[in-house]
């Protein structure tokens, strides 16, 4: 979509049924939320939010969590070649044999 086609769209009073559903589908939302829009109620849902400034408090250190993700990967990966070791000492059986 050109920015003409999106300023047209804008500037209409009445968008046809099959824009509006091209623009849902792009936004990840209902044909439905589109129509029943409003935007009084969306200013008032803003205004009674309670304002945090921007601080966030996480109960656990992001680093941590990253680093606890690490080992397990690195678990996983021993666990994956102690598997494949015992695959190939199996097979390693089974050639001796014949």
């Amino acid at each position: 979509m050109t920015r003409q086609g999106l300023s047209k769209i804008e500037q209409s009073d009445h968008i046809d049924d099959e824009k509006l559903a091209v623009i849902a589908e792009a936004l990840g939302v209902p044909v439905e939320a589109i129509r029943n829009y409003n935007e009084e109620s969306v200013v008032i849902n803003i205004q009674n939010m309670n304002d945090t400034s921007g601080v966030y408090n996480y109960n656990f250190n992001p680093l941590d969590k990253c680093m606890e993700l690490v080992e397990e990967n690195k678990n996983l990966y021993n666990q994956l070649i102690q598997s494949e070791r015992e695959k190939v000492e199996m097979l390693q059986k089974l050639l001796d044999k014949k």
